[in-house]
């Protein structure tokens, strides 16, 4: 048993392909990011939502993880009813999704700490409708391109990307 009464629900994994999921809100909690974190190598894709309805945060990650299809395998995700339609998510993408443990936020890691480099470029007193597309892709694409610690001082395209050369895609 962990600290906290948290039991370990998903290690850590050698290949990539492992996701976590989360939604970030703005002021008056109206609009909300998406955001989807690859576990091993940080890498990201973030998508905006008009409200936190479970039909448009499912809908957004399918968007966006369809194009990764061969590098998806699981999703981790908290308690939240934006994640309500986990078995639509599942069978679209053919994929089997995870739920924290209440109060475990470390069980996500790479996405909360994902989320706060976020907070970096989105405060939480921003309304999330002032937020564009392209300001969206922008931080996306910095983030991705920023060189982490925890990966030797690479970045976390070029980790994701690399395995997509050296793994065999999923079937």
């Amino acid at each position: 048993s962990f600290a906290g009464g948290c039991r370990r629900r998903v290690g850590e994994f050698s290949a990539c392909g492992h996701w976590e999921g989360d939604t970030v809100i703005g002021a008056a909690h109206k609009q909300a990011i998406v955001t989807l974190v690859e576990r091993k190598s940080g890498f990201a894709v973030l998508a905006k939502v008009p409200n936190k309805s479970a039909d448009l945060v499912g809908r957004a990650i399918e968007a966006k993880l369809k194009p990764l299809i061969s590098r998806v395998k699981t999703l981790t995700v908290d308690n939240g009813k934006e994640f309500a339609d986990h078995q639509a998510i599942d069978q679209t993408l053919g994929i089997q999704t995870y739920f924290a443990d209440p109060y475990c936020s470390w069980q996500r890691g790479s996405n909360e700490n994902f989320n706060g480099l976020l907070r970096q470029y989105i405060p939480k007193k921003r309304r999330m409708e002032t937020v564009t597309d392209e300001e969206l892709t922008m931080i996306e694409n910095r983030l991705n391109h920023r060189p982490r610690k925890r990966l030797g001082f690479k970045t976390p395209h070029e980790v994701f990307h690399a395995s997509l050369n050296r793994v065999a895609p999923r079937t």
